[in-house]
């Protein structure tokens, strides 16, 4: 059980979550990897009172239960004060202020929630906050009995509460969280974590009520006894946790030890079983290392005797040397000769080029001048010819010409004619006029009585008409019918046309599937044949695949088996050969 939770199981301190977590690691604690152990309980009961101390001068309540408005208690005496009254008249209120700044949770203040601590009276009866202030001095103490106020180490610790149950603390007026407050009172010897400082009321009786041990409530907690409690007084709570988990180094480390023990036999086990390889494998390098040396030597009688033969070449070659130098020497005086004649040649051949170019010049203008004379021939020719064919062309308009001229005296023969004839049917019209009068008269009279008839055959012509328009009329509608069934007996007989020839094509494609089957048919034993024969090699052929893959299995196991076993082996013989040259074995 942790230190601070035995606490405030035991003196029920107000720690709240953001106010109670001290500094892991405190003034005088020790870490030893990563487990701390806190400092030891400093001793509050010593004998010894050398040097200053710290006492409190006096308490300045506001609004603070039975305290209306602010109220100053002191200033207390510097060794003993001493609280007299009859019952009710508030002697507790005062050591309740103490423990409302010290942090105690409300209902050890005799209060169940921080808004009942408000003043409330009929003269106070909307007061929202309230605050405790305790002003602390140091003070040196004098063999007289008298004493002396250090200079500035004076300071303020106070809470102020609310009606929403909420608090903070000042220290000199600057607001801080609840830990720095205890920082500060444990720093002059006022240990608000194991609350040595205060007896209250029916403490001693609780703890003279304790149980021997507390049970243990869960894995992480434990109900606080007197065994605990006594241990925390002398301070060995401080050592269950880091306890604990040296425990469980120890147990993780001897779970290590365990295991590289095991290893470190398994690895002599393995040494064992190698020093026959081992001592076979010296004796291999050995006679490698023989062979190297006789192959070293047969490689240095090699290597003389191709010094010796090199030596002979050498000879051989500075007499070359000599006869080829010999050679160059005629070869520079031919090649100077050489340029000389390609000089000569160089100089005739740029002569026979000039002379190449002036032939050319004169052929390419003999053949322009050829090309022009034959221009000139043929524009000749075809200018005679346009010539002879505008000579004829002029012949022939002039016999048109002289067809034109003759053109008026026709036409005018041709209008005299005319005119005669239209005198002639002029009279002839006249003569017509007056036939067409005298047969208009006679018609009158014959077309009389005809109009006698015509009204009632009118009449009996509009009821016929009436008909004909109704037969008309049933006509359209029968007219319409028919184009109806004409529109459907075309669109049928294409119908028929497209399924016919659908069913041709399909009686086409029929046929050619029963050929199509029938060849199949042939086939078609001979096919299952070969299927039965290939099923059959299928599963031979599976057979022994499975056997050939269960084989490349146990094959590739033997192998990685013997890599693994010849790596480890190699690593060996590797650090012994190293060993052994050191030693100067080989």
């Amino acid at each position: 059980m942790a230190t601070g939770e035995v606490q405030r199981m035991a003196n029920g301190m107000d720690v709240d979550n953001d106010e109670a977590q001290m500094s892991d690691d405190e003034e005088g604690g020790t870490r030893i990897g990563d487990i701390y152990i806190p400092p030891p309980v400093p001793p509050y009961c010593s004998a010894e009172s050398k040097g200053p101390r710290l006492i409190i001068t006096h308490i300045v309540n506001e609004n603070f239960k039975s305290y209306a408005g602010k109220v100053t208690l002191g200033p207390f005496h510097q060794n003993f004060t001493a609280i007299v009254g009859p019952n009710g008249s508030g002697k507790s209120n005062v050591i309740d202020s103490m423990l409302f700044v010290f942090g105690y949770r409300a209902q050890k203040i005799r209060s169940k929630k921080l808004s009942v601590l408000l003043h409330n009276s009929a003269a106070h009866p909307n007061v929202t906050s309230c605050c405790v202030a305790v002003h602390f001095k140091q003070i040196e103490d004098k063999p007289d009995g008298t004493f002396e106020e250090l200079p500035e180490s004076g300071f303020v610790v106070s809470r102020s509460a609310f009606k929403d149950n909420s608090s903070f603390y000042t220290v000199n007026d600057r607001r801080v969280q609840f830990k720095e407050v205890a920082r500060l009172l444990k720093q002059h010897g006022i240990d608000l974590d194991h609350n040595r400082f205060l007896i209250l009321q029916g403490e001693v009786e609780s703890i003279a009520m304790m149980k021997p041990k507390g049970a243990t409530v869960d894995a992480s907690k434990n109900e606080c006894g007197l065994l605990e409690y006594l241990e925390d007084i002398v301070g060995t709570t401080r050592y269950k946790e880091p306890l604990v988990k040296i425990n469980d180094k120890v147990m993780m480390f001897n779970d290590e030890r365990l295991e590289k023990h095991n290893r470190c036999k398994l690895a002599e086990r393995e040494i064992k079983d190698l020093e026959k390889p081992y001592e076979d494998a010296l004796e291999y390098l050995k006679c490698e290392n023989q062979l190297t040396r006789t192959k070293n030597r047969l490689l240095q009688k090699k290597m003389f005797e191709k010094l010796a033969a090199l030596k002979e070449f050498d000879e051989q070659k500075n007499a070359v040397l000599t006869e080829l130098k010999a050679h160059n020497e005629k070869y520079d005086k031919l090649k100077e000769e050489r340029h000389e004649l390609e000089g000569i040649v160089k100089k005739d051949n740029q002569e026979f080029t000039n002379l190449t170019k002036k032939l050319e010049n004169l052929e390419s203008e003999h053949e322009k001048v050829t090309c022009k004379h034959a221009e000139v021939q043929s524009l000749m020719q075809s200018t005679n010819t346009r010539r002879k064919k505008t000579m004829t062309q002029v012949e022939k308009e002039k016999r048109n010409l002289e067809e034109q001229l003759k053109m008026p005296a026709k036409a005018e023969a041709e209008i005299a004619e005319c005119r005669k004839q239209i005198e002639s049917m002029s009279q002839d019209k006249a003569k017509e006029e007056d036939r067409l009068a005298t047969n208009l008269a006679s018609l009158e009279n014959e077309t009389k009585a005809l109009n006698e008839k015509r009204e009632p055959l009118e009449n009996k012509l509009i009821g016929l008409q009436e008909a004909v328009n109704e037969d008309r009329a049933a006509l359209r509608t029968v007219e319409s019918e028919l184009k109806a069934v004409q529109y459907n007996e075309v669109m049928e007989s294409r119908k028929y046309i497209s399924l016919k020839t659908a069913f041709e094509e399909a009686e086409k494609t029929l046929q050619e599937k029963e050929k199509a089957l029938k060849e199949v048919t042939q086939v078609l034993p001979k096919a299952r044949e070969d299927l039965a024969t290939a099923q059959e090699e299928l599963k031979v052929n599976k057979k022994k695949e499975g056997e050939l893959r269960v084989e490349l299995q146990r094959f590739r196991a033997n192998v990685l088996e013997r890599y693994s076993s010849a790596q480890k082996l190699f690593g060996t013989l590797k650090v012994r050969v190293i060993a052994a040259s050191g030693a100067g074995i080989i």
